[in-house]
């Protein structure tokens, strides 16, 4: 599906790194391109994944490098992905508070007395994500995109692989563990899979290719096996807004304001209020979930009550346990785990981070690429209600954002080309 004229030119003067790589680039500038979609790509597919371990065992491949060796590649890659941010911005508001929400949850984490692994493989690659696309998406949105579309294909790939194995040994039924991971994860590397192939489509001047058609199928496919019910549901209504948000009349309304507004004041009713108890037959008869979201409200209730006192500020670092009868969870709910980890300060600074993001994306709401960028994080807003979205594949696309659409002062009159 093509473009207008008017919105393909509204598109090519933000997205500024797709021009320099058309028929007319230099042979040198095309071998930089493929050089950096590379580098991004590998680095990328470490970050989402850090994991690697657990998933070459269950291929009994067990004698590869010990899991301190992927641990640390985790951290050295986080730190170079570091270097760009402070040679070329230095400091902004958007990085400064990437570097809020990380060090708090740090500061959290060294308070609460617990080890600093999980900080470093699974908090400080978000942060370095959202600095990096920050410093480079300028003339660089193309390379990264690309990146992170081939990070997250091979993985979405791998468990299309991994599922066909299964059924060709007799293994029919919902799939807990895929290549990926466990099936409730799976929506970390389907959506910027999705959502990256649909930011490059529009670079080129289109709506929707079949590359992102089949990439949506094949993640709603795989969160149906695994049943994944909030993926599921997200993914489906991502689905049915699709075409309604590429119509300029509806984006006008459907943007970044209705939409955040949307998710703080679902979390206010589901998780808060329990609102939810009120709409039984659409969550037991049509979701097949009860109103406890499998137990979810238990937990929400006991992440609440662990938030209480001092750790309201500081939180319980990120190896805090919640305990319903004999079994630890943790918070099945973004706010609260983001607090939870970090405290008050940290989720402050995530509403910041979602607050900048969402402003600009309300203020261009008229554009194409707003609406794009609206529609690829519509899904994680969605999905955070019951599950955490604190990912790389997450703050990959909100720092896309922030960084793509538009600046700050602009009116959806003043054309983007006018800066």
């Amino acid at each position: 599906m093509a473009l207008g004229r008017k919105e393909a030119a509204e598109t090519s003067s933000v997205l500024s790194g797709f021009g320099r790589h058309g028929r007319h680039a230099s042979r040198a500038s095309q071998s930089v391109s493929r050089f950096l979609i590379f580098l991004f790509a590998l680095s990328f597919a470490l970050l989402v994944k850090p994991d690697v371990p657990n998933t070459l065992e269950q291929f009994g491949l067990t004698q590869g490098p010990p899991r301190i060796a992927w641990n640390v590649a985790v951290v050295m890659i986080s730190v170079a992905m570091l270097v760009p941010y402070v040679l070329r911005v230095r400091i902004d508001l958007y990085g400064g508070f990437s570097i809020l929400l990380a060090g708090l949850i740090l500061v959290s984490t060294v308070c609460n007395g617990q080890q600093l692994d999980y900080w470093a493989v699974y908090i400080l690659p978000c942060a370095a994500v959202s600095m990096l696309v920050v410093a480079l998406s300028v003339n660089y949105s193309r390379e990264l995109l690309w990146g992170m579309l081939c990070a997250s294909l091979f993985y979405l790939i791998g468990n299309l692989v991994f599922i066909a194995l299964d059924f060709a040994m007799g293994e029919v039924g919902v799939q807990n563990y895929m290549f990926y991971g466990y099936r409730n994860n799976t929506f970390q590397i389907a959506l910027p899979a999705f959502a990256s192939s649909l930011l490059l489509d529009v670079g080129n001047g289109k709506k929707w290719s079949a590359r992102t058609g089949l990439i949506f199928a094949a993640a709603l496919f795989e969160v149906l096996v695994g049943y994944s019910a909030t993926s599921a549901f997200a993914l489906i209504v991502t689905g049915c807004v699709s075409p309604l948000i590429l119509c300029t009349p509806v984006r006008k309304w459907l943007n970044g304001l209705t939409v955040l507004v949307g998710y703080l004041v679902s979390f206010a009713g589901v998780v808060l209020l329990r609102l939810q108890q009120a709409g039984s037959f659409f969550f037991e008869g049509i979701l097949g979930r009860d109103v406890t979201f499998t137990g979810r409200t238990m937990i929400w209730d006991k992440a609440l009550e662990s938030l209480g006192g001092v750790h309201l500020l500081v939180g319980r670092g990120t190896a805090y346990a919640l305990k319903v009868g004999d079994t630890p969870y943790y918070a099945h709910n973004d706010f609260l785990h983001v607090t939870l980890m970090g405290g008050l300060g940290a989720l402050v600074a995530q509403l910041a981070l979602l607050g900048l993001t969402f402003r600009r994306l309300f203020v261009r709401r008229d554009e194409l690429l707003s609406a794009c960028y609206v529609l690829s994080l519509l899904p994680f807003l969605i999905i955070a209600l019951t599950e955490s979205v604190f990912c790389p594949g997450f703050y990959f696309l909100l720092s896309m954002a922030y960084s793509q659409v538009g600046k700050a002062g602009f009116t959806p009159s003043r054309p983007a080309h006018s800066s």
